[in-house]
């Protein structure tokens, strides 16, 4: 069973010092969100994903693999190759990891949830444009290695250091928690 919701998006993106600019506003009520990716295709760039519905960036929002992928049409030259890079973010979350796929002509053709299985697709308003991201996407999907969830992949160096600093911090908000649990027994079992 496939359930398919559309969603409009409006598009934009800059590109200056072969960095690029990203940005997607979804039309929610009662309000949009606003979802900017920065991008470089350099392996060391400090990649970022910022949405305001979040409010922060998130930090681990990282590079972990690309692949070309070679496209044949009936169109004068009859071929053409795509540089396609995965990103994850959330890659530390115990649910809800989501691999981002980006083509710098066409922009993040693919989110995929590696927890939930649900994923997002670009459509355009353009049919030829949208033929070529199908072809993209089948071969994605086909390339399991390269398509699968975020569990499997350590994004940066920086990754695991900064997931075990989560752990430790939720953690220690647990144990505060139930320090104020029984501190608040202690003064019912007083007042008794």
């Amino acid at each position: 069973m496939v359930d398919i919701q559309k969603q409009p998006v409006q598009y934009s993106f800059q590109i200056k010092d072969s960095t690029y600019t990203l940005t997607y506003i979804y039309q929610h009520t009662p309000k949009q969100d606003t979802i900017t990716y920065i991008l470089n295709q350099a392996p060391n760039f400090k990649v970022q994903f910022v949405s305001n519905r979040h409010n922060r960036s998130d930090e681990l929002f990282s590079r972990v693999n690309s692949s070309s992928i070679l496209i044949y049409s009936n169109s004068p030259g009859g071929r053409r190759e795509y540089k396609v890079y995965k990103y994850s973010s959330n890659g530390a979350g115990m649910d809800g990891c989501v691999s981002h796929f980006w083509v710098p002509e066409f922009g993040i053709i693919l989110k995929r949830n590696s927890t939930w299985r649900g994923f997002q697709k670009l459509r355009t308003n353009n049919d030829s444009i949208n033929r070529q991201i199908e072809l993209l996407t089948d071969i994605i999907y086909q390339d399991q290695d390269f398509y699968r969830g975020c569990q499997f992949e350590l994004p940066d160096e920086g990754f695991e250091v900064k997931r075990e600093r989560m752990i430790q911090e939720k953690e220690n908000q647990v144990i505060q928690r139930q320090k104020r649990i029984l501190e608040l027994q202690k003064k019912q079992n007083n007042n008794k």
